[in-house]
């Protein structure tokens, strides 16, 4: 674990924080409110009205993210760069809905590209007396 975290790493970490948030409020918002059949106001949210498949679409850029995020060391790159990918095109895809929420993980998340990865800070080395 040793190593784990430098600042491409954060980066990476915040848009994983980003989706995360962008799903949880995509769940509880109540999206779609109407009148019943009473006349009684009625709220439902994204789930309540599409089903549960809209789970795979709302799980599937933090697992992108997620995948990228907790990667190792080694090809981290290519990691990041194969998962941003499909990330932008799933969140192209549905600008026009869900999408829009995704648009700052999809961003934080190239933007690691452009971080470099190294450590926060240097160890010490003790000097010696002379």
């Amino acid at each position: 674990m040793r190593g784990f975290v430098d600042a491409r790493r954060l980066v990476q970490l915040a848009a994983l924080a980003l989706a995360t948030a962008a799903t949880a409020f995509l769940l509880g918002y109540p999206a779609y409110s109407g009148a019943g059949s009473a006349g009684v106001a009625s709220t439902a949210n994204l789930v309540d009205v599409n089903g549960p498949w809209v789970l795979w679409l709302l799980a599937a850029p933090v697992v992108l993210v997620a995948t990228h995020a907790l990667w190792p060391r080694r090809g981290r790159t290519v990691a990041i760069v194969a998962c941003t990918v499909p990330l932008w095109l799933l969140c192209l895809a549905g600008l026009l809905t869900i999408g829009l929420f995704f648009l700052p993980a999809v961003l934080v998340s190239g933007v690691a590209l452009l971080v470099p990865a190294r450590p926060l800070r240097r160890p010490r080395v003790a000097s010696q007396p002379s």
